[in-house]
């Protein structure tokens, strides 16, 4: 990811009411720092929208959730549009958005940073596409947790609001301790305005919105049984150590020839299928001159900028890239080809056209274009293409005769050997084939079908807690490029009469780990349900402007920082159960 769109991103995640903000499908899911989530805290404050007036662009088909399909050289779709103030731009099992609503969500975000950290995210953020798909998936979600509560009776009133309300008008954060006496006012009327962005009025929701998502935190916790919660601590203290023989689940060169001569009409079947492995994007040769200021204060940055406008000018008028004047914080980067997805302004500029100066999180930066490299499709008909499609069919139909047949062996010889004499002798019987023993260490059936060593792999952890004595080797299973086989070495059990005295302990320990995870956990089970799937117009959410999701203009100094200089570990969202109470 280049700097300006990396650091965009890279400005926004800790705030969400319920927790950590879930990233859209088909994205990378590393975390994002403090503004995303900033930006992308929640959906409070916003009305319920109206329906899409008449000749408003409608959403697609539910197929149109799923990632971009791969670029095709030629295409005939129509040229897009603006969408206007009463377009729907995301959906969700009968919860739509309109483009009107984005005002009241950023507003909301940005209150609640403040609230919580008293710095406000800085508005270039809204020009990152990242930052407007996790506005609008917590905007989703926020209004999924207010369904839920009022379908539970947990709806807040304006009443169980009003002690998260005297924190905010004192500069408290809504998760500080509730004080030994009611907190002394320091924002109202104007004031309160002048720090938070928004009107207490409409600051109420944030509140509402950070209440609902402690609430519903609660009742789930609140939800799980003590069976389950014997269960739980029964497969934490059952474990298993195995050993492991994997077998490269590679088509020998015989079986890839077959398939190539007798099977050509699946093979174009399963190319046309996946597109994406064929294609080549256009990319576009981009150099850029990068402006860091000496600091993140208003003063630094905008002598950052204007040094980045002078470099820019000088650019402009014919100096070349490598030869503007350098000094500290500024950086000329190499020519690198760019494809659409990596760097969108370079699509915008004429070959030799310089770029305006582009604000992003740690600076400002300029960019020229010189040359493209057209896409590219590389056909069935090409014999390497052709010979990579067979195999890739051989290993998804999991029709490999030659691996499965080693690894069978390897199985049959598990019984009585370890996993390191068994690969030392089928590699000297089988030097073509790709080999290897794992000793993972021992792991818990609380683990989530996650094997030490090998990674996610459900069918080997539910096989390897299914050994026993008497039956030591699993069946051949294929994980990923390999087949598996495992072989017990050790197994713990826990007992059940251990559990009375182990549940007291337990049940703290895990409700206080799962208190950060529950709601989230939850949201993702939601979007999973049949009939509740997400839909995001992404191409048209990326023409919008900033002003049309309530941009403001920066402000010359953050406010105050909330005033706790020292306060005990909460939970990471949400209400304080001492300073909101639930019914």
């Amino acid at each position: 990811m280049n700097g300006e769109q990396g650091a965009a991103t890279n400005a926004l995640q800790r705030l969400a009411p319920h927790g950590r903000v879930v990233k859209p499908a088909g994205r990378r899911r590393s975390a994002l720092p403090a503004v995303l989530a900033a930006f992308a805290a929640l959906g409070a404050g916003c009305s319920s929208p109206p329906e899409p007036a008449p000749g408003s662009v409608a959403p697609p088909p539910s197929h149109a959730a799923s990632s971009p399909a791969a670029p095709a050289v030629t295409t005939s779709r129509p040229p897009l549009t603006v969408p206007g103030p009463q377009e729907v731009i995301a959906r969700e099992a009968g919860a739509a958005l309109i483009v009107a609503d984005l005002p009241a969500v950023v507003d909301a975000s940005r209150a609640l940073q403040i609230w919580r950290t008293g710095t406000r995210p800085p508005e270039s953020a809204l020009s990152s596409l990242d930052v407007r798909l996790q506005l609008l998936e917590t905007a989703l979600d926020a209004r999924r947790i207010e369904a839920e509560c009022a379908r539970r009776g947990l709806s807040p009133t304006p009443a169980d609001l009003e002690p998260l309300l005297a924190l905010a008008r004192a500069g408290l954060p809504p998760d500080a301790p509730t004080p030994a006496t009611a907190p002394v006012p320091l924002y109202a009327g104007d004031a309160f305005t002048a720090r938070y962005l928004v009107p207490e009025a409409g600051f109420a929701g944030v509140a509402r919105d950070v209440l609902a998502a402690s609430r519903l935190r609660d009742a789930l916790l609140a939800d799980t049984t003590a069976d389950t919660l014997k269960q739980l601590w029964t497969d934490e203290n059952t474990r298993v150590r195995i050993e492991v023989v994997q077998v490269g689940r590679v088509p020998s060169t015989r079986e890839i020839d077959e398939v190539v001569r007798t099977r050509p009409m699946e093979m174009r079947a399963w190319y046309d299928a996946n597109p994406q492995l064929f294609v080549t994007p256009t990319r576009r040769a981009v150099q850029r001159v990068v402006v860091e200021p000496a600091g993140q204060d208003p003063a630094a940055r905008a002598t950052a900028r204007t040094l980045a406008e002078k470099l820019r000018a000088a650019a402009a008028a014919g100096t070349p890239f490598d030869a503007l004047p350098k000094s500290p914080g500024v950086r000329v980067t190499a020519v690198r080809p760019l494809s659409r997805s990596q760097y969108p302004p370079a699509f915008d500029l004429a070959f030799g056209q310089i770029s305006e100066v582009l604000d992003f999180r740690d600076g400002f930066a300029f960019a020229r274009v010189d040359a493209e490299t057209p896409g590219s499709v590389r056909p069935l008909e090409d014999t390497s293409v052709a010979r990579e499609v067979a195999a890739a069919m051989l290993r998804e139909f999991d029709e490999l005769p030659q691996a499965r047949a080693v690894a069978e062996e390897a199985s049959r010889m598990l019984t009585s050997q370890p996993a390191a004499a068994v690969v030392e002798q089928l590699s000297l019987r089988y030097p073509s084939v790709r080999l290897r023993a794992l000793s993972p260490p021992a792991f818990a059936r609380s683990a989530g079908e996650i094997v030490p060593v090998v990674g996610l792999a459900p069918a080997l952890f539910q096989a390897a807690f299914e050994l026993e004595p008497t039956r030591p080797v699993t069946a051949v299973l294929p994980v990923r490029q390999e087949y598996c086989v495992g072989r017990l070495v050790e197994r713990q059990s826990a007992r059940a009469e251990d559990w009375p005295a182990a549940e007291a302990a337990f049940t703290a320990r895990w409700r206080s780990r799962e208190s950060r995870n529950v709601l989230r956990e939850w949201l993702i089970r939601q979007r999973r349900a049949p009939g509740a799937e997400r839909w995001v117009d992404r191409r048209r959410l990326a023409m919008l402007t900033p002003a049309a999701w309530g941009a403001r203009a920066e402000s010359p100094e953050d406010p105050e920082p909330p005033r706790t200089p020292s306060r005990p570990a909460g939970p990471e969202s949400g209400a304080s159960p001492s300073a909101a109470p639930s019914r």
